[in-house]
C-alpha cells in the first residue's frame, strides 16, 4: 500500500513541476510578447515558446488574412513550411466555424471526419496536427495553432493541453494588439 501511496505522491510532484515550468514559460512569453512590434516576431515567439516547453512537438500558426475570409500560414516549427504555405483554412469552412463556436482546443483523432473540408484535411495532414488551438483577441477569432507530435508519442497530457490553451489565449491578445497598431507605427517588412 505504501508503494502505491508514494507513487501517487511522485505523480503529483511531477505534475506540479510540469505545471510550474509551463507557468514560467507563459510569464516569459507574456513579457516578451508585450514588446513584439510585428506579427512575424509574435508568431516566432509563440512557436518558440511552444517548442521549448514541449520538446518534440511540431507546430504551425495560421492567421486571419486582411480580407478576413481565410486563415493563412504564418510560421512553423518542425514541419516542412513548403507543404503548408500553399494552403488556407476558410474562415467560414467547417474547421473555422467549429473553432469559432467552441472557443477551445479541438482534439483530432483522425482526419476522416466528414465534417472537415478537403482543404482542412490537406492542412491537417501536412501538419500532422493532433490539437488545434484557436487564437482569439478581445474582439475576434484571429488564428489557430496546429500542434502535432512525433509518430508513436502518446496524446497530449491534460497539463500540456492546458498550457497550449493558455498560450493560445495570450498569443491571440498579443497578435491582436499588434494588428491594431496604426500603420505608421508598425515596422516596415523587409
Amino acid at each position: 500500500r505504501s508503494s502505491s501511496h508514494s507513487g501517487g505522491k511522485l505523480a503529483v510532484f511531477r505534475w506540479r513541476r510540469l505545471k510550474s515550468g509551463f507557468d514560467q514559460a507563459l510569464r516569459a512569453f507574456a513579457l516578451e510578447a508585450s514588446g513584439a512590434a510585428s506579427v512575424s516576431k509574435a508568431a516566432d515567439l509563440v512557436l518558440e515558446t511552444l517548442t521549448r516547453s514541449l520538446p518534440g512537438a511540431t507546430s504551425a500558426l495560421f492567421l486571419l488574412d486582411r480580407s478576413r475570409r481565410a486563415f493563412r500560414f504564418a510560421a512553423a516549427r518542425g514541419i516542412d513550411e513548403a507543404s503548408l504555405s500553399p494552403h488556407a483554412i476558410a474562415r467560414d469552412g467547417s474547421m473555422g466555424v467549429l473553432l469559432s463556436l467552441r472557443r477551445s482546443a479541438l482534439v483530432l483523432r483522425d482526419y476522416h471526419d466528414p465534417v472537415l473540408s478537403d482543404g482542412d484535411r490537406a492542412v491537417l495532414t501536412a501538419s500532422c496536427a493532433r490539437l488545434v488551438i484557436p487564437l482569439f483577441g478581445k474582439t475576434r477569432f484571429i488564428g489557430m495553432i496546429l500542434v502535432g507530435t512525433k509518430p508513436g508519442r502518446k496524446p497530449f497530457k491534460d497539463a500540456e493541453s492546458g498550457f497550449l490553451s493558455d498560450l493560445g489565449r495570450l498569443a491571440g491578445g498579443a497578435v491582436e494588439n499588434i494588428l491594431q497598431l496604426p500603420t505608421e507605427l508598425q515596422p516596415k517588412q523587409v
